[in-house]
């Protein structure tokens, strides 16, 4: 297995309304950031998610895989997302619906990295997934 990538979303995402896109903390959005239910993102303080709740991929998301990255579009907002590798890994592991605590233990055994150091990425990753609705909670 690669190096673990922190920088899950690597492709701009441009709305079908045609915004443009800006990096924000290695995630890329467009402007302006306001989720379908209409809060703004990227405070960090978005949805916690209780340890005996499971994340599920939203079925309003169409996902196509080009390489070794997956190409998501929200059918609903208009929005597309390119993951990388490890972004990739964590969009296929949740398949079936897991626990933060299921993904975190999936990845720190897929790479030579601690859970502890990949605690914080993972976890801010879940919730702007969860922001924009690509995740949901089960």
């Amino acid at each position: 297995m690669d190096n673990f990538q922190k920088n899950f979303i690597t492709r701009p995402r441009v709305s079908s309304r045609g915004t443009s896109a800006e990096a924000v903390d290695g995630l890329v959005a467009a402007r302006p950031r306001v989720s379908s239910r209409g809060t703004a993102l990227g405070a960090r303080d978005g949805p916690v998610v209780a340890s005996d709740k499971k994340l599920i991929r939203c079925s309003l998301v169409h996902e196509k895989q080009i390489m070794d990255e997956i190409v998501l579009l929200h059918r609903s907002t208009g929005n597309y997302y390119a993951l990388n590798q490890t972004g990739t890994i964590i969009w296929n592991y949740c398949k079936e619906g897991k626990k933060v605590e299921e993904i975190l233990d999936f990845i720190s055994g897929e790479y030579p990295v601690e859970k502890k150091e990949i605690e914080k990425d993972i976890r801010l990753y879940i919730q702007e997934l969860l922001q924009e609705g690509i995740l949901e909670i089960w």
